[in-house]
């Protein structure tokens, strides 16, 4: 899309990505492993660690 139309596409993937994470892993699920690394939570919820990274910005 930002080959023809000029537009920064990371922006909207990054948005999409967040989205999704918070779909796919509840307050509830995060609050249960809140003593796991980064690499544990990636390899619970099998997401990649990036993933989980921005789940849990927010």
């Amino acid at each position: 899309m930002d080959t023809r139309t000029c537009l920064k596409t990371s922006r909207f993937e990054l948005e999409a990505d967040m989205f999704a994470m918070h779909l796919l892993i509840s307050d509830e699920d995060i609050g249960e492993y809140r003593d796991c690394t980064l690499e544990q939570l990636s390899r619970t919820f099998g997401y990649h660690q990036k993933l989980i990274e921005l789940r849990l910005k927010k």
